[in-house]
């Protein structure tokens, strides 16, 4: 007897494995093969025992990986000086900050009348009430 129903819609997962690796989404994915998101999950189920989002988590790193083996080869390989500072922000936590540190000596205030001093602390707890 024959079977009926339409039949299984056939997937690519090689294709599949390529446009995760690029980073495209999965209605991107269904789109390209020419199938629906739904399609995409169950064969994914069917097939690999696990969700699509799962399927594609493991896919993706793939191309994370070969995009920071590109951007290791631009930087060291070719000269790329813009990659080069930008692996050391992003691996080394190099910043381009550059913080100055000023030494200042402390006032002399012996030298103060007491009504300079008394001036002084009435603005301190002025400044004092703003903060809090």
């Amino acid at each position: 007897m024959a079977k009926m129903g339409r039949p299984k819609i056939y997937v690519d997962w090689q294709k599949v494995d390529l446009l995760c690796k690029v980073q495209c989404t999965e209605e991107e994915i269904a789109a390209e093969l020419d199938i629906s998101v739904d399609t995409l999950y169950r064969r994914c189920l069917e097939e690999h025992k696990m969700t699509f989002a799962e399927y594609f988590a493991i896919k993706r790193k793939r191309g994370f990986s070969s995009l920071r083996a590109k951007q290791y080869d631009l930087a060291m390989n070719h000269d790329n000086p813009t990659m080069l500072v930008w692996l050391g922000k992003q691996w080394l936590g190099q910043s381009d900050k550059h913080t100055v540190k000023q030494e200042r000596e402390a006032p002399d205030l012996s030298k103060l009348t007491d009504e300079e001093l008394e001036f002084m602390a009435k603005i301190q707890d002025k400044l004092n009430d703003k903060s809090v």
